[in-house]
């Protein structure tokens, strides 16, 4: 994904950072990460997770909003500066361009590994006010394989059909949760696309009350003409960890330039 990729996806969630630097009170984590054919992760994405907002994503299990974005250079490193915390790491270098945004598709390469994520090795990295951590160099990186790598454990999630105005079923559309009615900030949790039938699955990383909100990709900015925007669940949708809400219907909008048509 290039950078300016990434501007574009900021749009869609203005309090997720990227490059902090106007907060005084910042800190920095650094490394290197190399693929498992001895080639530096270049062009990757980096994701940081704040630890204090929740557990580290699990592929198959739930997919959090990446609480600061940044990328790797040629050689792989990154030097990422954000406020103090703890921060679980993720990276995925994109083999295909048909999915920019969002989870991990067949090929990417992905870290952490999924057996890291099963034993519970994901650690959660500490950066301190006006210092860099460094993690070093990170190899050994492979290709995510979804019939090897994707959890196929219990899962907290939140399913439904999503709608055109027209009441036929969405395609591809991507369902975000948030966890205040006001439905502001970045949202916590975002689905894999709907798929023809418009069925989608938003997998949760904890139990609680939801607010929904669809849109027509991950990406951010001012939404494309025809795509579906808007709709969700204000009303919110109460979950309890572990299980699965079901029946989850959600009605959008067609964006167009002289306003939304539609709910």
């Amino acid at each position: 994904m290039s950078i300016k990729s990434l501007i574009i996806f900021l749009l869609l969630v203005p309090s997720l950072v990227f490059a902090w630097g106007e907060e005084e009170d910042v800190g920095n984590i650094a490394g290197k990460l190399m693929l498992n054919n001895g080639q530096p992760m270049s062009g990757a994405i980096v994701f940081l997770f704040d630890a204090s907002s929740g557990p580290a994503p699990m592929l198959g299990k739930f997919w959090r909003v990446p609480d600061v974005i940044s990328e790797t250079d040629e050689a792989g490193e990154f030097n990422i500066q954000t406020k103090p915390g703890r921060y679980y790491l993720g990276a995925v270098k994109r083999m295909s361009a048909s999915a920019p945004m969002g989870p991990p598709v067949n090929g990417d390469y992905v870290f952490p590994s999924h057996e890291d994520e099963v034993r519970g090795k994901q650690k959660a990295f500490r950066i301190t006010k006006w210092d860099t951590t460094n993690i070093g160099t990170i190899k050994g990186i492979i290709a995510f394989d979804p019939a090897k790598h994707l959890y196929r454990g219990p899962v907290t999630s939140i399913e439904g059909t999503v709608f055109l105005p027209d009441n036929k079923p969405a395609e591809h559309a991507i369902v975000f949760a948030y966890d205040n009615a006001e439905m502001s900030g970045s949202p916590k949790y975002a689905s894999d696309p709907s798929d023809k039938d418009g069925k989608y699955v938003l997998k949760l990383g904890k139990g609680g009350k939801y607010y929904l909100r669809v849109r027509g990709g991950y990406g951010g900015g001012r939404p494309t003409a025809g795509s579906i925007t808007g709709g969700g669940v204000a009303t919110g949708v109460n979950v309890t960890l572990g299980k699965t809400v079901k029946g989850i219907n959600i009605t959008g909008s067609i964006f167009s330039e002289f306003g939304n048509k539609g709910k």
